[in-house]
């Protein structure tokens, strides 16, 4: 089969419930998500053949995830940081994959390693690990319910959007309580929001991944969602008090992949 032949097997794939491209792991301990932050921080300190490789990195490695039967969801440069210092060179891509262990075939395989990776060796740098999906909440119905929030002011809610937390604990057990609590209330799935990922890396791919650190990815119906939650006066007063001195953060919105 010609490489054309095998993206297309890849995209009839990811069109049909449950089809599996040959390549993809026969073992499968639950779905899984690849989370990649990164990019090219200094393009002036880069060399002009580098950068101009680096431009068929990104058809290249979509190709071949398309193959394992993995898309993205997310993938691109961040929409607005809610909190932290996250630089605007930092990018954000996840990608969904049937089982983790796809995700590691791919990563490991001789195609991605020898002909697709290399595009951009000396331009860009990234974090990459799989993460496991979270165990729902029985509190998370996906349901907009919160009065006064967008749909209520007559909002359109048909663009969802991505939350991004990445935390680095300083108090471990304080961070964890602040998180039961908030997951616990269902106040943000009273927002329409439905948690994608959550937890430490399950697997590191690449890159120097902090001690303590995890990472939570949530898709809230449209920008305006997250905002209501965010500005309410549950979150503000009751929950978010409660995570100061537990961790360092990075709040990022991300588009979701059209």
């Amino acid at each position: 089969m010609n490489h054309l032949a095998k993206v297309v097997a890849g995209l009839a794939a990811l069109a049909v419930p449950g089809a599996v491209h040959a390549q993809a792991s026969a073992a499968c301990d639950g779905p899984g998500h690849m989370l990649i932050m990164g990019g090219t921080e200094d393009p002036a300190k880069v060399s002009p053949e580098a950068l101009e490789r680096n431009k068929g990195y990104g058809p290249a490695v979509q190709a071949l995830i398309a193959e394992y039967g993995a898309r993205y969801i997310v993938r691109g440069r961040v929409a607005h940081v809610v909190e932290g210092a996250w630089p605007a060179w930092k990018g954000v891509v996840t990608s969904t994959w049937r089982c983790r262990q796809d995700g590691q075939a791919f990563w490991h395989s001789d195609k991605y390693q020898n002909d697709v990776k290399p595009l951009r060796r000396g331009a860009s740098t990234y974090r990459v690990a799989m993460f496991g999906p979270p165990v729902k909440n029985k509190a998370e119905t996906g349901q907009w319910t919160a009065e006064g929030g967008p749909s209520a002011r007559g909002v359109a809610c048909d663009a969802p959007i991505y939350l991004l937390v990445t935390a680095t604990a300083r108090d471990p057990d304080k961070l964890a309580a602040y998180r039961r609590a908030l997951s616990e209330s269902g106040l943000m799935f009273a927002y329409g929001a439905v948690d994608v990922l959550f937890g430490p890396p399950a697997e590191v791919l690449e890159g120097d991944w902090p001690e303590n650190f995890s990472a939570k990815l949530t898709r809230f119906p449209c920008r305006a969602a997250f905002e209501a939650f965010y500005a309410s006066a549950d979150y503000t007063t009751r929950f978010k008090p409660m995570r100061d001195g537990a961790a360092d953060f990075d709040v990022v919105l991300v588009d979701a992949v059209k």
